[in-house]
């Protein structure tokens, strides 16, 4: 059974599980990667924020469809507004590509947005594991995305 725990970030918080790690790294601000698969494989969910001007939606449009159209065998599964339980609106592209020989990848990507800074989260989970253990996956990463909020926290109010 899964245990949670709760993960605060610049300006967000969210559910996590407990026994995932939580790395961070100067090409990400955060990964949150399971524990290894029996095959020795883990999933993550990295977090890069980043500065722009552009809706979530609009930079997936610009940014990640084109490049993930490109893969071979793409097939888009979903392209839609994503709201977590807070009522945080963002947006959510999944498809699965092949991206080694004979590796198809199931990829998600969810983008918020607060101010003019994207929290753009990406999952990439391998396709060829069983179906149980794939919807165990998915029910954990749901369970971590839905919990995503911002917070109001500022350098101001930590001051006083």
């Amino acid at each position: 059974m899964t245990q949670w725990m709760r993960f605060i970030g610049p300006n967000f918080t969210m559910q996590v599980p407990s026994e995932w790690m939580v790395i961070s790294s100067t090409q990400f601000q955060v990964m949150f990667l399971s524990p290894p698969m029996q095959d020795g494989r883990s999933i993550n969910l990295v977090l890069v924020l980043q500065t722009s001007d552009t809706t979530p939606q609009d930079y997936i449009n610009t940014m990640v469809k084109p490049q993930a159209q490109t893969r071979d065998n793409y097939q888009l599964l979903t392209d839609a507004p994503f709201t977590t339980q807070s009522g945080v609106t963002g947006y959510q592209y999944v498809f699965s590509a092949t991206y080694e020989p004979n590796q198809v990848i199931l990829q998600r990507h969810i983008i918020f947005k607060q101010a003019n800074t994207l929290y753009w989260f990406l999952a990439s989970l391998p396709t060829n594991i069983a179906h149980d253990l794939q919807a165990k996956i998915n029910d954990i990463l749901n369970t971590m995305l839905e919990s995503f909020m911002f917070t109001e926290m500022n350098l101001e109010a930590i001051l006083g």
